[in-house]
């Protein structure tokens, strides 16, 4: 009990003075160290925190970011756009339609949505804008339909959860595949609806001589997921692999086919994810010390015991999971969050019968909801950047997409086989 209470005083005053997280981190674990194990090796963090960095599967993150940060500065997202474009910019909110489903084609691409949002958002925004979206609702739904990223393979918080877990990259992306596909239809839906209630204006359909140019323009961009999952299922490469393959793959269409970037842009991209993935280690490193320091002291022995005590179901247990990390992302990153609390949650949940890669997805999804639910949704702060918005301008209207991710969340719960389906069938379990 003593732990815990050091370690949220430490976290919350961390956070309330805008003390960087992976500070908060460590100082967390230190402390507990100092208060209630003074006798412990204090090198044995450093240790944990090399521990926590010396993962193969680790270095698929900086090379999916770098892949998207290549095509962030090409042709892909123009190329898929227009082909997407193409297909429903005709039908009722089809812009709006149009960006979901190309944030959805390019997350499959990214696996980061701060790169899908900038991708198709800039570009979006002035299309929005044109067919009489106010700037809030543009910004809430571009927002949401960027989260999708994470959902669809391959996925930076999908790797990032299954080197705390331990459990099959492989697997969870191709889990990944049905929830990302639900929650498009869904953000989709709700799009038409508001375009037929707020009269918004329509385009031109697309001559089918129009859909082939721009589905031919679209074929390479649209051979990075079939490259990365059909190479993992294949058993041609790793996860980790399929991920250097990628990003070799991105280097290769945008400088030489493509020549859409030159050597100087390559290496601003470079130096910017070498910039983002140092933030990102740094915050995995230190998180973690403080879940070795947690494991340390029982506490997710204590709380396994404590919620066997509760007698939940897996179905409570699995709300309770979806509950705990959407107001954990509201504050905190999702990485140290996942340090923290994915040690404690997944023992709980194999002890109920939970398949893990269900579990994974959900905290996958709450993460992704977390990076547009205020006060401190990246994507929020992404918006207010790159569209020069204020605040209460970019999350006035996500309230109705939040209530869309809580019904996509519920439906995970009660119908597992959303998740459950393709990975059963692409790996037999």
């Amino acid at each position: 009990m003593v732990v815990c209470l050091i370690v949220i005083a430490v976290l919350v005053i961390s956070l309330l003075l805008g003390i960087p997280m992976a500070i908060g981190l460590a100082l967390a674990g230190l402390l507990t160290m100092f208060i209630e194990f003074p006798s412990m090796d204090f090198g044995m963090a450093m240790q944990q925190m090399y521990t926590g960095l010396n993962s193969f599967t680790l270095l698929a993150v900086p090379m999916f970011m770098l892949g998207a940060e290549i095509m962030c500065a090409g042709e892909c997202a123009d190329r898929l756009l227009r082909f997407i474009r193409s297909l429903f910019g005709h039908l009722p909110g089809g812009t709006a339609i149009t960006s979901i489903g190309t944030c959805t084609l390019f997350g499959a691409v990214s696996g980061s949505t701060q790169a899908t949002f900038v991708a198709i958002g800039r570009p979006m925004i002035t299309e929005l804008r044109r067919q009489e979206y106010d700037d809030s609702h543009s910004c809430g739904m571009l927002m949401s339909a960027a989260t999708i990223a994470l959902l669809i393979p391959p996925s930076i918080s999908m790797v990032i959860y299954c080197v705390v877990a331990n459990c099959s990259v492989g697997e969870l992306f191709i889990a990944g595949i049905g929830p990302g596909l639900l929650f498009c239809v869904l953000f989709m839906a709700y799009e038409a609806i508001y375009a037929k209630r707020h009269h918004v204006p329509t385009t031109p359909k697309a001559s089918a001589r129009e859909i082939w140019k721009s589905f031919v323009d679209a074929l390479l961009p649209l051979g990075f997921p079939l490259i990365i999952l059909g190479g993992i299922y294949a058993g041609i490469f790793s996860p980790t692999e399929s991920a250097a393959v990628s990003c070799a793959y991105a280097f290769l269409v945008e400088f030489f086919v493509f020549r859409s970037i030159t050597l100087r842009q390559l290496l601003k991209s470079l130096i910017n994810i070498g910039v983002v993935t140092a933030e990102c280690f740094i915050l995995v490193g230190t998180g973690q010390i403080l879940s070795w320091v947690l494991s340390y002291a029982a506490i997710p022995q204590t709380m396994a015991s404590g919620v066997a005590d509760m007698g939940l179901s897996a179905t409570q247990f699995l709300i309770l999971v979806s509950v705990v990390f959407f107001i954990g992302c509201m504050f905190m990153d999702s990485i140290p969050l996942n340090y923290v609390l994915v040690p404690i949650f997944a023992p709980i949940g194999v002890s109920l019968g939970i398949d893990p890669i269900h579990l994974g997805l959900l905290v996958v999804v709450q993460t992704a909801i977390g990076c547009v639910t205020p006060p401190f949704g990246y994507n929020i702060f992404t918006a207010m950047a790159i569209f020069d918005l204020p605040y209460t301008t970019v999350i006035r209207k996500v309230w109705p997409y939040l209530a869309i991710c809580v019904v996509g969340t519920a439906i995970l719960i009660f119908f597992p086989g959303v998740t459950l389906f393709l990975r059963n069938v692409a790996f037999g379990a």
